[in-house]
């Protein structure tokens, strides 16, 4: 048996003594229904402001990409500068060596 038809049973059967179970059942139904449309209603409101969250997230993402490669290519050309300044910086290793045209081993 369905609830639904468990619903229908129990109404019969208050109605068949009284009618006020069957009244209340209506009133509770009635109450069940209000919540669900409520429900419904706010899981779609939940809905809408991820869906825009998740949006704004995704084009945060998309505008941090170039300014990561940027950033990477900054690192790179500082790291670049400080070799060959080490490379030739004066009592170094590797100063006598860049200066003779010598690879270090």
């Amino acid at each position: 048996m369905s609830d639904e038809e468990r619903v229908v049973a129990a109404a019969e059967a208050a109605a068949a003594g009284s009618l006020w179970p069957t009244y209340a059942l209506r009133a509770w139904l009635g109450a069940l229904l209000v919540q669900t449309h409520q429900a419904e209603a706010e899981t779609h409101r939940l809905i809408e402001t991820h869906e825009r969250e998740i949006d704004r997230l995704r084009a945060q993402i998309k505008r941090s990409g170039p300014v990561i490669k940027s950033l990477n290519d900054a690192i790179g050309m500082v790291d670049e500068v400080l070799k060959r300044k080490r490379d030739t910086e004066p009592g170094s290793e590797r100063s006598g060596a860049a200066q003779r045209g010598e690879k270090k081993k």
